[in-house]
């Protein structure tokens, strides 16, 4: 009998740790669970929206504006957790989908400290926002940039669902239906 070498038995270790592909089951159900939180990613888009359409004005801003635009900006939290949360179980992931996990975890988690920033800056300008002085004036134009960074980052999120029909694609299975897209 053949002596087993210790380079064929980690090749037969391997081979037994290859991760299996997912099922289509499996598949579409990642598939329906990305493409709702895209959608609510995108919807909380709009209100992120409002606030930056806010802040674009020369008009005053009131502090119960202020008010409004926290609450605004805070509608994405929600949606990019669940996300986040999606995306955390790795193992459950489509083999396609892992090379694009650690970019898009960045993207959200980047969304979710400019969030924390956006609400502290705001807290801070709400109590002198009627104020006209110079600082004011900078602190206002520099939520407005906030605001404009955290508006494309969302877009690039929303844009993701492109991306995960591109890594699909490579795979020549029909990994996502994004209707239409």
């Amino acid at each position: 009998m053949p002596k087993r070498t210790d380079t064929s038995l980690q090749r037969s270790k391997i081979r037994k740790i290859k991760p299996n592909k997912a099922t289509y089951s499996d598949l579409r159900t990642f598939r329906s669970q990305a493409r709702k939180r895209l959608d609510a990613i995108t919807e909380a888009q709009d209100s992120v929206q409002n606030a930056f359409e806010l802040f674009s004005k020369e008009e005053d801003i009131w502090p119960d504006q202020c008010d409004y635009a926290i609450d605004s900006i805070q509608t994405i939290v929600e949606p990019v957790q669940d996300f986040c949360a999606l995306l955390d179980k790795a193992t459950e992931l489509p083999l396609p989908v892992v090379p694009l996990r650690p970019q898009l975890l960045m993207k959200l988690y980047s969304i979710k400290d400019q969030v924390q920033k956006l609400t502290l800056m705001l807290h801070t300008f709400r109590s002198t926002c009627q104020d006209s002085s110079k600082p004011v004036v900078k602190q206002r134009h520099d939520i407005y940039n906030k605001l404009e960074l955290l508006l494309k980052e969302g877009q690039d999120i929303s844009n993701s669902r492109f991306i995960l029909y591109q890594a699909s694609s490579q795979e020549h299975e029909p990994y996502f239906d994004w209707g239409g897209v």
